[in-house]
């Protein structure tokens, strides 16, 4: 019998699980904002340290993002939204994977670009908005094919382009 199998379940259960507590730890911050003399609210007041210690597991358990990395060994990983705070904790990922394209940003529309496989011209763009990256690299496959590969933020709902930007990316594309 695989553990293969049985260690994909364990992970969904963990996901699940800390995505639960995530949100349960939002709730209790967020209920105490509320103008209400309903115990049910105010019971959120009082256990701050609590909930401090709960959030700092919770981080903990997102840190188990770059055990997964390592147990599944992808040849390209493409992180969205990263902070400088993400390309901290990736430090030393460039020991495996030699070809890497930066832009962290606070804004959370960053991207990290990590790849075993050989990067040809890679950019990173500002296409949708001048603070969301794209990237557009060509990639060589271990059989020697080269392929594009994308790396996009959709349009956040409400975001207005700027004038001009569907015909930068159609430009962009052509150049393919």
């Amino acid at each position: 019998m695989s553990i293969k199998p049985e260690k994909k379940i364990l992970h969904l259960f963990c996901r699940i699980t800390v995505g639960l507590l995530s949100f349960a730890l939002i709730c209790g911050t967020a209920v105490p904002l509320l103008r209400s003399d309903a115990w049910w609210i105010r019971v959120f007041d009082f256990p701050r340290i609590q909930i401090a210690s709960l959030i700092g597991l919770t981080l903990a358990g997102y840190a188990a993002l770059r055990e997964l990395i390592g147990e599944n060994d992808p040849d390209i990983i493409l992180l969205s939204e990263p902070t400088q705070w993400w390309l901290e904790q990736l430090d030393g990922l460039e020991d495996d994977y030699p070809f890497t394209l930066f832009q962290p940003q606070e804004n959370h529309y960053g991207k990290l670009l990590y790849s075993r496989l050989a990067l040809e011209n890679p950019e990173i763009r500002f296409l949708i908005d001048p603070k969301v990256p794209s990237i557009r690299s060509r990639v060589r496959l271990r059989s020697g094919t080269l392929v594009t590969l994308y790396g996009v933020h959709p349009s956040p709902p409400g975001l207005k382009r700027p004038d001009g930007a569907n015909e930068a990316i159609d430009k962009w594309k052509s150049n393919d």
